[in-house]
């Protein structure tokens, strides 16, 4: 399997794309260098942080060379010719060493411009640079210099540096290597590159040191020095195809990944032998371009750093999955896999969207390839393959059927009329089956041609069949947009597809079937997996199985392995046990778009699903889940809105006095696919329990807490969902203000107590003294409320009558529509649902609503012509014409500009054209009179639509869809010439997403169908 590597961030999270260092610090956190400093990632986002000097001011050098991370809580940095620069991650603080005139020998580096780092057990810093190597004191912050050859380096000039498990120090310079035991000297080694620059020292997880140079060398060296044997690399002398070796990584203990410029090498890591190169091609599965870094975490996954291709991760697959994603041959855009087929010879065909068909062998090795527009194929997708009993094998492009012998040579092609094949199943009897995109047929020898299959106890077409299954009682089942059907003896002259009624199956359109171990029919659709309880063959009991934590389609390439437990390339689910899996990219599904019906399991119990990016490979016997478990980590600490440095040695986070807002955010440093870890916090003390935060959720906030102590308690889980043991636990302790206080407020109590009985003292004299007066006036204060409340009253009615009418005309207006809808429309269904659950459809029935819209024509011109103000004179005059048509009782509402809604309520349907015809009537008929005597004669146009428009589906369209269809109407009666009505009347749906989606159709076209009573008026 070729590693996928894909790049991290957003689009200019890094500046320039250019990673120049890698490395992870004692929490797990991931640190990069950049042209900008350094940047944490946490899964998440990137987090910058500027080099600076300890007064605050930034560097003039940002470009990061080299970084080192100090278990102590520091980060060490090389930048330019800054020197050493440190950073206290904890706190922000950075302090930094670096020469001048001023500086003695011993309190700077040898030189400014720092290359690399490396750090003993017991804190001590190495460094290497241009002035050869230091040793730097960390406690007494005292350099200690070896320059040259007097010290036993091969060159002043240092390039990379490592301490090893045993303590040894290993120096790469300009001009070979150098070590230096523990307790010894440091001495050269002579290994056959004493006059390369020597850029990486790493060590194998067996122990070995494995260095490489400018000039593309590489060595194997043993703990004490010794060479060993491994693959020179570049061969001496060569000049083309020789880069740097900049980086190594080890993902596992049989290979080793190196970096340069240009891209990854993979090798084995006993001898280093090649096993490919991956160019930086910039196809988005290598880094690109000059790759500086390379890091393996924890979990496995591998992460590159590069000049050009920025941060990139190679998550591993779990055992068991894999993917194949290079096409036979130059097929532009990759491995595109529509269709699988494994031969009886165990030969492997895919079909593709545009490659033709690949043959592979049980490795999925290649073979060759039956190509487009040659040999009988066809230009166009292979949307099926299949091989009948005869050992002929059928492929499925467009609505073609064509047979190719095993050899990939064709034989004969049949056409299915406009019936476009998507799946076939062949059966014992030497039949074949055939899934199209509008019903079922079949192929036998005896009638050697595609025929439909009849269907029986449905009305309505079969439409798109999706999967077929072979129950044990010899009856073959079929899956697809019109829900089951039932063939109980597919091996007759005549079969016929008999409609099941399901119970219990939620969702109509079947996408996948599987028969399990035991005989039973599994069955996918577009809200999740079922499993058949018993059927009767006219009717068929299931069970919703909660197989998927997401919920929706299960994958509908249904298959289940020899433990019992049901696969796809989304999910596995085990039956027994209950455990559910969801398969992702990070797992190793990484196929992009898995295509529904591209799936096969081959003999050997492999299963093969077909996708946009190449073919997967699932071995349920390899497959073990993902058991990583991750650090979890505060990523921040905000105290009201301001960052703060969390409490360092796990001391309490203190909120003063006056300090109101905690935030925490946090992150569990599962890499692997962050977007799947979950989160749950909760505040002892305040939460009575754990507070889920999704996956999203990484931020835990309280605001306004009592003085006091807490404790927070953070848990994270892996990309799995398992929860990770470590935990987060800090202290929160609220300080109380002096008011807060026990003995503040003991002293308010009895200030409070004391006050409390001063006033009530003080006011029952004021009471007795003016109990009398008062007595006097209550009754005059009595009747002037009395008086105000009714003025207010008036006034509020006043007011809220303003609130529901349009102030031009005198009509309702919509807010006066929304508050009285609901109550009309609910007596409507009431009317339409009787307790009993019959539904009533009389289409004289008097509890009809009908909405009416109408426009007056070309209003535009009147404005245009005359002014606004004889515009507002022809509206205003519309509400007399309206009324002389329609009921008090009914809702006249100005819908907007020139468009008025009525709505007529308790109204028979039939009585609807009558209307219309009467309200443009009376628009029409008398002229409107406008000042300075002038008369318009104008006309308007019309839409109406009853409701409910299905009686029969009285809850599938609301009022305002009603009144869209209104509005359609209006619009059909402008397109054809204005001073008209069109009017929805009926109509008629065997369930409501029929219904829905025919008010997405043209009103002609749903007319044409049967199943609108669609009504218009004559031409006036």
């Amino acid at each position: 399997m070729v590693p996928r590597f894909e790049p991290i961030g957003e689009p200019g999270a890094v500046r320039d794309n250019v990673v120049s260092a890698l490395a992870l610090d004692a929490r797990g956190l991931l640190w990069a260098g950049s042209p900008e400093g350094l940047l944490r990632f946490d899964g998440y986002a990137f987090r910058r942080y500027p080099l600076s000097g300890p007064d605050g001011q930034l560097l003039p050098e940002q470009f990061v060379r080299a970084m080192l991370p100090d278990p102590r809580g520091w980060m060490w940095v090389a930048a330019g010719n800054s020197g050493l620069v440190r950073l206290d991650v904890a706190t922000g603080r950075w302090d930094r060493w670096a020469r001048d005139g001023k500086s003695a020998d011993e309190t700077a580096p040898a030189a400014n411009t720092v290359r690399t780092f490396a750090l003993e057990k017991d804190g001590t810093l190495w460094i290497g640079g241009s002035g050869g190597l230091d040793r730097f004191d960390v406690k007494s912050q005292r350099f200690t210099h070896h320059r040259g050859k007097e010290d036993g380096l091969p060159d002043p000039r240092v390039q990379t540096l490592l301490v090893d498990r045993q303590g040894t120090l290993w120096i790469g310079t300009w001009r070979g290597l150098a070590r230096k035991a523990p307790d010894g000297p440091i001495e050269a080694l002579d290994v056959g590159i004493g006059d390369q620059l020597v850029t990486l020292i790493s060590e194998a997880q067996d122990g070995r040191i494995i260095v490489g140079t400018a000039q593309g060398r590489l060595r194997a060296l043993s703990p004490n020095g010794q060479p060993l044997p491994f693959s020179p690399g570049a061969q001496p002398g060569a000049t083309s195809g020789v880069w740097p070796v900049m980086a190594m990584a080890q993902p596992d203990a049989d290979e080793l990944w190196f970096g340069d410029a240009s891209g990854v090498s993979r090798r084995r890591a006993v001898d280093g032998a090649l096993i490919e190169r991956l160019p930086a091609t910039g196809a988005g599965t290598a880094p690109r371009s000059d790759v500086r870094a390379l890091m393996r975490d924890p979990s496995g996954t591998v992460w590159a750093g590069s000049y050009g291709g920025g941060l990139m991760r190679h998550v591993p697959s779990l055992p068991g999955l894999s993917m194949v994603r290079e096409a036979i041959g130059s097929v532009s855009g990759g491995l595109d896999v529509r269709s699988i087929l494994q031969l009886d010879n165990g030969e492997i065909w895919l079909g593709t969207l545009a490659g033709g068909i690949e043959r592979r062998d049980r490795q999925l090795m290649p073979l060759g390839v039956v190509a487009q527009g040659s040999g009988g194929l066809p230009s166009g997708r292979v949307n099926a393959l299949g091989q009948s009993k005869d050992g002929s094998v059928w492929v499925a492009i467009d609505t073609q059927l064509l047979r190719f012998d095993t050899q990939g040579r064709w034989k004969e092609t049949l056409r299915s009329g406009n019936a476009v094949p998507r799946r076939f199943h062949a059966l014992d009897d030497g039949s074949l089956w055939i899934a199209t995109l509008d019903g079922v047929m079949r192929w036998t020898p005896e009638h050697p041609q595609m025929r439909a299959i009849p269907t029986a106890g449905l009305v309505g077409g079969t439409g798109e069949v999706n999967a077929f299954a072979s129950l044990p009682d010899g009856s073959l089942w079929a899956g697809g947009a019109a829900g089951l059907f039932r063939v109980a003896k597919p091996g007759s002259d005549e079969p016929v597809a008999e409609w099941v009624e399901p119970v219990g199956l939620t969702g109509q359109t079947v996408l996948g079937m599987a028969v399990d171990l035991a005989g039973r029919l599994w069955v996918d659709t577009g809200t999740g997996l079922h499993r058949l309880i018993d059927s009767d063959g006219k009717k068929a009991r299931f069970e919703v199985v909660g197989a998927s934590d997401i919920g929706g389609a299960f994958g509908a390439n249904l298959l289940f392995d020899k433990q019992g437990r049901i696969w796809s390339q989304r999910n596995m689910y085990d039956p027994r046990s209950g455990e559910r899996r969801e398969l992702g990219a990070a797992d190793g599904a990484d196929l992009g778009t898995g295509w529904f019906r591209a799936y096969a399991k081959l003999d050997d119990g492999r299963m093969l699903f077909g996708g946009a990016r190449g073919l997967l490979v699932i071995d349920p016997d390899r497959f073990s889940p993902w058991t990583y478990k991750p650090p979890l980590v505060v990523s921040e600490l905000r105290v009201d809105g301001e960052e703060r440095a969390l409490p360092a040695n796990g001391s309490d986070i203190v909120l003063a006095p006056g300090e109101r807002g905690l935030s925490l955010a946090f992150a569990s440093l599962d890499y692997s696919q962050p977007s799947r870890n979950r989160y749950r916090y909760r505040l002892q003390g305040l939460d009575a329990g754990w507070i889920d935060a999704g996956m999203l959720g990484r931020t835990a906030a309280y605001t306004n807490l009592s003085p006091g102590h807490y404790q927070l308690q953070v848990q994270g889980s892996n990309r799995d969902g398992a929860w990770s043991p470590t935990e987060i636990k800090i202290g929160v302790n609220v300080r109380a203000a002096w008011w807060q206080t026990r003995w503040a407020l003991a002293l308010a109590v009895i200030a409070a107590v004391g006050l409390v009985a001063a006033i009530v003292s003080m006011r029952t004299r004021l009471l007795l003294r003016h109990r009398r007066v008062l007595e006097l006036r209550v009754q005059e204060r009595t009747e002037a409320l009395e008086a105000a409340t009714a003025a207010l009253t008036a006034k509020s009615v006043e007011l809220e009558e303003a609130s529901l009418t349009d102030p031009l005309t005198g009509l309702r207006n919509r807010r006066f529509l929304d508050r009285q809808m609901p109550a009309d429309v609910a007596m409507v269904l009431r009317h339409y649902e009787p307790t009993s659950g019959a539904l009533v459809a009389n289409p004289d029935s008097d509890q009809d609503l009908l909405f009416f819209l109408i426009d007056i024509d070309h209003f535009k011109r009147i404005n245009d012509a005359h002014g606004h103000m004889a515009g507002d004179a022809v509206l205003m005059q519309m509400r007399g014409r309206l009324e002389q048509v329609f009921r008090a009782t009914d809702y006249l509402v100005r819908w907007g500009g020139e468009e008025f809604l009525i709505v007529a309520r308790g109204t028979p349907r039939r009585r609807a054209a009558e209307l219309a015809e009467r309200a443009r009537q009376a628009i029409m008929a008398q002229p409107f009179e406008l000042d300075g005597g002038l008369r318009l004669t104008l006309t308007c146009s019309v839409g109406f639509s009853a409701f409910p428009l299905c009686p029969m589906l009285p809850r599938a369209l609301d009022w305002h869809a009603a009144i869209d269809l209104a509005d359609a109407a209006l619009y059909d009666a402008k397109d054809t010439g204005r001073n008209a009505w069109v009017g929805l009347l009926d109509a008629k749906a065997d369930n409501e997403d029929e219904l829905r989606q025919d008010i997405r159709r043209p009103l002609d076209s749903w007319a044409a169908s049967g199943r609108l009573t669609l009504q218009r008026s004559g031409r006036g």
